[in-house]
């Protein structure tokens, strides 16, 4: 899903709001205990700051790195709290994004704003502790996470990989976050990528990824460290973990003790899960592993010494998608041609039908409306596309279109559809109406051919001159790429692709 260009005024104004409360007499109360030491700690040079967090400190350096910059600026409280509150802001826009691209921009701006509500969301962006920042780098990787689900590309993981590493050196509770998102990568196939190879490839690859941080993590930090040995030397049992979880995830729901308004909200998230199983299967079982497996796998070390609810602060994002996603519209559905293997989502709203025509095996339209865009199946000719060069290929799609379709003013280039070699062509040519009216059309069409099969992507606009088509947007253009994004070709089930 496309961002808009400008951004939508309720969420300015939700940013607006998240500024003025975050920073409002930031000063105020003074440090406490925990705040005091960040400051004292980030005051060294880098290299003590990296052997204090191989030692005693139960904290990676990252944060202290970063706040040793901003006390360049002064050392009053504000300012040992601006690092926070700039992260608690961030925050609220980049949920705002991930919201957008998991459900729509409106469940978005609904997941920033029940975020800022939760009061102990509030709190961590008002304290001088790493968890803001920590937040911040799980959003950018949800964010990545977000755009893999949406377009399946290689780069996004490479994002989840580098928020992956950045948040190890901020928190190390960061593990089981990596490994909820790990399981969705395995659990559940981008919208253009249905099939398991995908899955496989992006869950293997995090995997190694997170495997060689986890290993730089604990060789270069954790192994020096005394915390690992006081949380192991604790007399706990997986009953005393098991409550503390429990009270910690009450303090993600409502930071003070009331238990009304806890269970108020435990049962608003619970119903919205329901709806989420119910409507959109992909969302729920994304945001129920982010939610469930953190927790979960803390409960199977048996191991909760110093457990609080900012430790759990994480789930609060999964669980504010969760409240905004359920009130979200039903999600798009796919539609699959399982006699030719090919699949996209249309636009909501749009209807789309099937035919046979002279010059298709099958022609898919997909209309709202004047907007429209086409699929259409068809006999490959023996000599399109028969080589590896791109420029000989476009040399024959030129020709293709201005000896078969009657086109002129061609131009073409070579590109990629679901990561297979396409051309994109755009030209003009003449078209007669019912009355014999000729009338000038601007064509832009994707080839993409597969064994002895040519699939053909088809949009188009009418206009009275060339002048007057150059400066013609194809209606419903962003709604038509976001939906020929999802152009998938099913594995056919014998060999011979």
């Amino acid at each position: 899903m496309q961002f808009p260009r400008t951004m939508p005024p309720l969420r300015l104004a939700l940013l607006g709001v998240a500024a003025f409360v975050i920073f409002y007499a930031l000063g105020r109360p003074s440090l406490w205990l925990d705040e005091a030491a960040s400051p004292l700690n980030a005051r060294f040079p880098l290299d003590y700051i990296v052997t204090l967090s191989r030692t005693l400190e139960e904290h990676p350096p990252l944060f202290y790195i970063l706040l040793k910059g901003f006390l360049r600026l002064g050392h009053d409280d504000i300012t040992v709290r601006l690092l926070p509150a700039l992260c608690g802001l961030g925050c609220v826009g980049l949920l705002a994004g991930v919201g957008t691209r998991l459900f729509s921009p409106a469940a978005g701006t609904a997941a920033a704003a029940i975020w800022l509500a939760m009061p102990q969301n509030l709190l961590l962006s008002r304290m001088a502790r790493p968890y803001s920042l920590w937040l911040l780098l799980f959003l950018c990787a949800l964010y990545c996470l977000a755009g893999w689900l949406r377009r399946g590309r290689p780069r996004d993981i490479a994002g989840m990989l580098a928020a992956a590493a950045l948040m190890t050196a901020c928190h190390y509770l960061s593990f089981p976050l990596l490994a909820a998102m790990g399981l969705c990568l395995l659990t559940v196939a981008p919208e253009n990528r249905p099939g398991w190879s995908g899955r496989l490839a992006a869950a293997g690859l995090f995997g190694l990824g997170c495997a060689a941080i986890a290993a730089a993590a604990y060789f270069g930090l954790i192994a020096q460290s005394h915390t690992p040995q006081l949380i192991a030397e604790a007399n706990e049992t997986v009953a005393d973990a098991a409550l503390a979880l429990g009270a910690a995830l009450g303090g993600v729901l409502y930071s003070f003790d009331v238990w009304p308004a806890r269970l108020a909200l435990g049962a608003a998230v619970l119903a919205a899960f329901a709806v989420l199983a119910r409507r959109d299967r992909r969302n729920f079982l994304v945001l129920a592993l982010l939610t469930a497996v953190p927790p979960l796998a803390l409960l199977a070390l048996g191991r909760s010494t110093g457990l609080y609810a900012r430790h759990l602060s994480s789930l609060g994002i999964p669980l504010a998608l969760a409240l905004a996603g359920g009130c979200n519209e039903k999600p798009l559905t796919r539609y699959v041609d399982s006699r030719y293997l090919f699949s996209f989502v249309p636009p909501r709203g749009w209807e789309v039908t099937a035919e046979t025509t002279p010059s298709c095996l099958t022609s898919v339209t997909a209309r709202n409306g004047e907007c429209a865009f086409y699929v259409c199946v068809s006999e490959k000719p023996e000599d399109f596309l028969p080589t590896s060069s791109d420029f000989a290929n476009v040399e024959l799609v030129k020709d293709y279109v201005a000896t078969t379709l009657k086109g002129y003013n061609i131009r073409c280039r070579p590109t990629l559809l679901q990561g297979r070699q396409a051309y994109d062509a755009i030209y003009l040519r003449n078209v007669a109406d019912e009355r014999g009216v000729v009338r000038l059309q601007l064509v832009h069409q994707t080839f993409l051919a597969r064994g002895r099969l040519l699939y053909t992507l088809t949009t188009y606009v009418f206009g009275r001159s060339e002048e007057e088509l150059k400066e013609a947007a194809m209606p419903c253009d962003a709604d038509i790429q976001r939906s020929q994004g999802t152009f998938f070709l099913h594995q056919p089930q014998q060999n011979g692709d």
